[in-house]
Order: structure tokens, then sequence, then C-alpha cells
């Protein structure tokens, strides 16, 4: 397998660099898909016929995956939807052979209360049984499972943690810009201006060029509101090398949290919903991107259920405890002398106690 370099797991990165941004990119699009269900039935039959050509689809078939939606039971296991979402970013990835997911993300959603619990799997996880970090089980599902390889973390997670998965999800942070131009850009608060000499040009070949006034390129942002397009969204949430303290970890997340709040905040207008034309292409972007993972008519079954407690959906974080910097810590780091892999890994240092920690920071005990 080909190596990767090494990163230190113990900066403030654990969730991984696309945690917000896949994450709610995700449910920013199944939130909506729910207001949209609900909202349809109360459209003009006109208004019915501009969405479903927008949505590329006759009428007829959008009301009937709703008919059959309506009547679907999501799956579930006591009442609770979990998803693995795998994010993945092209731009990080080039001259890799292997393509990594950088976030892994565990996801369980109440269908009882609307709550919303995340559990975060440190990327540099060492599965002993496969002699490998466990973002590259991504890469090995490819030929395991040609046609769904991520299959294959998901059988490896469920088997090492005891949880049922029922939907994985792989996005990759282009998808997100992608959603930034279908909705007409989003106005972003710039808190903080910078510049970043060194940020990768997407359109050169890194396996060929090796001049850095080819490779890179200066990205400026001056404090204030901004009205961004997709590619300029990605330049601010990847930049990573301005001379302030806008080039640490922690200041991109918040970035990230910047441009998702933008977009949330974007489609919370009433006025949003009545583009029926554009609801009607957002439809088509969910079906293009995340149909896949979790089909229409089960997440039509899951709005069903959740729309009850829709003014109460909220969402709780976690991650697993780390020796010793806490002392009943679940996995640890083993220094390079003392493990065989000779790089930064992350070991299970108690199975039965991260399995018990998952549940209790999923809330799977609540039910």
């Amino acid at each position: 397998m080909t190596s990767e370099p090494e990163v230190n797991p113990h900066q403030p990165t654990l969730i991984g660099l696309f945690l917000k941004i896949t994450l709610w990119t995700f449910f920013f699009l199944f939130i909506f898909f729910v207001l949209t269900f609900i909202g349809v039935g109360l459209y003009a039959w006109r208004k019915a016929e501009v969405f479903a050509s927008n949505a590329q689809l006759p009428l007829h078939q959008i009301i009937d995956t709703a008919k059959i939606g309506w009547n679907t039971t999501p799956h579930q296991t006591d009442h609770r939807v979990n998803f693995l979402v795998l994010g993945s970013d092209s731009l990080s990835n080039r001259g890799h052979a292997t393509e990594l997911t950088d976030t892994m993300l565990l996801v369980s959603v109440n269908l009882q209360n609307g709550s919303i619990s995340l559990f975060s799997i440190p990327r540099d996880l060492w599965i002993d049984d496969y002699k490998t970090k466990i973002n590259a089980l991504y890469q090995y599902g490819k030929d395991r499972y040609p046609s769904d390889p991520q299959r294959f973390p998901r059988e490896v997670l469920e088997n090492q943690l005891g949880l049922k998965i029922h939907h994985t999800v792989l996005i990759d942070l282009s998808t997100l810009a992608n959603l930034i131009d279908e909705v007409g850009g989003v106005d972003v608060n710039v808190k903080e201006g910078f510049v970043d000499p060194m940020f990768p040009r997407e359109d050169v070949d890194v396996t060929k060029e090796k001049d850095p006034k080819k490779l890179y390129e200066t990205v400026e942002f001056k404090t204030g509101v901004e009205h961004m397009s997709g590619k300029r969204v990605l330049e601010y949430v990847r930049s990573r090398h301005s001379a302030s303290d806008q080039g640490n970890d922690v200041a991109r997340g918040q970035r990230q949290q910047e441009v998702i709040f933008a977009l949330l905040n974007q489609i919370k207008q009433p006025a949003f919903f009545k583009d029926v034309a554009r609801d009607g292409k957002l439809y088509h972007f969910y079906e293009q991107n995340f149909g896949q993972y979790l089909p229409v008519t089960e997440a039509i079954g899951m709005a069903k259920q959740l729309y009850p407690h829709v003014s109460a959906l909220h969402f709780v974080t976690g991650s697993p405890s780390i020796f010793p910097d806490d002392p009943k810590g679940n996995i640890w780091h083993p220094p390079l002398s003392k493990n065989n892999q000779n790089q930064w890994i992350y070991q299970i240092k108690d199975v039965n106690g991260v399995k018990l920690e998952l549940r209790s920071k999923l809330n799977l005990n609540d039910n």
C-alpha cells in the first residue's frame, strides 16, 4: 500500500478536515429534502410541474415516489437510523495512488426526538486485522466490492464497534462547492482577513509539475461580508498557509462552520422555497449525489417520522477518549519505537471500553 505523510494526530483535527463540511453538506440537503416534501403538496399544480421539470423527472414519477416514501418505514434499530459518513477531498489526495477518507464519522438520528448524535473516528486508527489505518478501508473496498466500495469500511466498523450501520455516505469536498453554486452562492462574514501565498492550483498535475510557481497561487480574503461562489468557498475553507493565525487547523475549522452557517441562514429565508425551479434543481442534486446512499423513498420515510420534532432538531458531537490525555482513554498513540508500523497511528486500548463509549456518546442508551 502507498505510504502517506505522517500527521500528528494530537493536532486539533481529530474529527478530521471535513467533519463539519461533509456532515453539514449531507444534512443540509436532508433537511432541505424534508422541508421540500412537506411543502411540495402545497404547491399549485403549475408550480409542481416547474419543480418536476427542473428535477428532470416526470411529475407523476415524483408524486409516485412521494406516495411510496410516505408509506416507507425507514431502516432503523431501536428508533434510530445510523449513518457512516466518509469524507474525501480530491485536492488532498492528488498524487496518491490510494483514495483516502480523511473523515470517518458515525451519525445516529433519533426518530423519536430529533436528536442527531455524532461520533468521530480518527483517520489514523490502526486496524490490526488488515494491517492498515482505517482511512484506507474505502480503497480496499474497491478491490473487494468494486460496485459498492463503501461497504467494506461499514462492515469493518460494524464488527469492531458492534453497531448496526444502515447507510454509508461518501462525500467529496467538491460536492459542497457544487451545492453552493446550486443555491446561487452564499454571503460569508470573513471575520479576519488573510493572505495564503501557497494555495494549491487544482488544474496542475502534481505528479509531473514540480515548479512551486506553477503548483501554487496566492489567494486573499478581506475582513467583511463577501458573496462567494463554490470555487471561492473552497479556497476559503481549504486555505492552510496563511502567516497569521488563520493558517492553523482551528481557524480552518471555524471558517468551515462560517460557510455552513451562511448556507443554512440562506435557506431559512421564506423566499428561498418560493423559487420552485431552484428547489427542483436541488432535488435533482440530491438524487445525483446522495440518492445512491439514502434513497429518496427512504428519506421521505425519515422525514415523515422526524417532522413532529423538526423544531427540536439538534446536534451532539463526540469522539473517542485518548490515553494518556484522559487516564480512562480507550485508544492511545503508541510511540514510534513501540509499534511495528513506524508511523503515527492510534490503537484501540480497550475494545469493550470503545463500544461502551460509542453507545454513550451516540446516546444509544436513551431508548
